[in-house]
């Protein structure tokens, strides 16, 4: 008789706890449509977005920076000095997404990797594989933070920078410094993000409504739980 009460209990237990778990509602996926303008043109800074929300944030770059004399002719570089950086990311109190530098970017995480597609919503589905992570560069020439002495030959960079190389692709430059032109490339980027949720970006334009370069401007859509 016991046993029998026991494998009653049982039963009603599992089946209790098979119900709790068909009864919990799933999580909606929320998906966000905008277009936004990042000012990214100080050298001197990152600004951080949360593509969720569209909420900016603007931090000086927190790496140590070098200040380096480079022969143009041959790219040698001569470190004459060394600027200690302040801070970290973690001093970045939004839930970022990607952060801007002129026309380089990074990502909190992610991954990214650029389509054949030319509008966003002809990407339907998201790929499994072709995904790029971002890279970290060691006192290299790949980041500017200053240049200001640049007619001196002299130029500010971050000792440690990190870059994603297919968002590398979102622009093309044209021209010499002060002439450069920044072309926003044709094809949508994807962005797989470190909390599993996804963005579809399509670059517009490296110009504000006043003419001037190093505004990121990009329309995006954001789904997430």
């Amino acid at each position: 008789m016991k046993t029998k009460v026991m494998l009653v209990m049982a039963t009603a237990i599992l089946l209790g706890v098979f119900s709790c778990k068909k009864d919990e509602p799933k999580k909606k996926i929320e998906t966000t449509q905008r277009e936004l303008t990042v000012d990214a043109h100080d050298y001197s800074n990152w600004t951080y977005v949360n593509l969720r929300t569209g909420e900016m944030v603007t931090k000086k770059d927190f790496s140590d920076w070098n200040l380096c004399q480079v022969d143009m002719k041959t790219g040698k570089k001569t470190v004459l000095d060394t600027q200690k950086g302040e801070g970290s990311e973690a001093d970045v109190k939004i839930d970022w997404h990607i952060a801007f530098h002129q026309n380089q970017m990074h990502t909190n995480s992610g991954t990214v990797m650029m389509t054949d597609k030319k509008e966003l919503s002809a990407v339907k589905e998201f790929p499994t594989t072709g995904f790029q992570p971002d890279k970290e560069y060691v006192n290299s020439l790949m980041v500017k933070m200053d240049m200001k002495l640049m007619a001196q030959g002299k130029i500010w960079y971050a000792s440690k920078a990190v870059v994603n190389p297919v968002f590398g692709n979102a622009f093309t430059k044209k021209g010499s410094m002060g002439n450069a032109k920044y072309i926003p490339s044709d094809y949508v980027f994807l962005l797989r993000c470190k909390d599993g949720s996804t963005a579809k970006l399509k670059f517009l334009d490296f110009l504000n409504a006043k003419g001037e370069k190093g505004y990121v401007k990009f329309a995006y859509e954001f789904s997430g739980k």
